[in-house]
């Protein structure tokens, strides 16, 4: 019963359930994969379903068009609505959900959208975006890295090779992104601009200079404690983005 109709193929009129009768699909095999074309879904090998194609001759060679691999196809047809032709997609599964690419939102399963990732290919491994798992080629998957824009430089995660260079990046975990480490004139490259064992965000926190070693706060310059009291902090702020 190769539709899983309930019918057995012997009685079955279309045993593919492909909308052709088998009498007139026969037992040929027009694209020689070896699968006869009765049972063929695809019975000339194009990558469009023949209960797609059906029995119309679009040319006019005389071939019906689910036997005819060089048929004019409607290069803008998309069936799933994801901006990417059927064409391009084809019917396999590239994640394995049994839902073919042509009509899968998410052909990859990555949680991005095919309409959102598109059929570029932006780190050029030779892989679309809609079915790479590592879009940006950064080492980290675009299941992980989402098409949120973690360092607000336009450019969502999934293709963007550093994630932290951004005016919201904090490339150095200090607590400062990177709009604030310029506006303070510290190194966004480094957690502790001035070398006093306290990262420059929590000197900013507490109101001391993170470009001065001697933690010394406006009005306040060597107030008992204050280092121990800046050591504190900074152990704290480290706690809190572990978390």
């Amino acid at each position: 019963d190769s539709d899983g109709d309930g019918v057995p193929d012997y009685l079955d009129e279309d045993s593919d359930g492909d909308g052709i009768p088998d009498d007139v699909e026969g037992d040929g095999d027009t694209d020689g994969d070896g699968i006869p074309d009765y049972l063929d879904e695809d019975a000339d090998g194009d990558g469009i379903p023949d209960i797609d194609e059906g029995t119309g001759d679009s040319d006019g060679d005389g071939i019906p068009d689910y036997l005819d691999d060089e048929e004019p196809v409607d290069p803008e047809l998309d069936s799933d609505g994801d901006g990417i032709p059927d064409l391009v997609e084809g019917d396999g599964d590239s994640d394995g959900d049994g839902i073919p690419d042509y009509l899968d939102d998410d052909s990859d399963n990555d949680g991005i959208p095919d309409e959102q990732e598109g059929d570029g290919d932006a780190d050029g491994d030779g892989i679309p975006d809609y079915l790479d798992e590592d879009s940006d080629g950064d080492g980290v998957p675009d299941s992980e890295e989402g098409a949120d824009d973690e360092d607000g430089d336009g450019i969502p995660d999934y293709l963007d090779e550093d994630d932290a260079d951004g005016p919201s990046g904090d490339p150095d975990a200090d607590g400062l992104d990177n709009d604030e480490e310029e506006e303070w004139g510290t190194d966004p490259n480094n957690p502790d601009t001035d070398g006093d064992g306290v990262l420059d965000g929590t000197e900013v926190f507490v109101g001391t200079d993170p470009l001065s070693g001697c933690n010394c706060s406006v009005g306040a310059a060597g107030s008992p404690g204050t280092a121990a009291l800046l050591l504190l902090l900074a152990g704290l702020v480290r706690l809190r983005r572990r978390r």
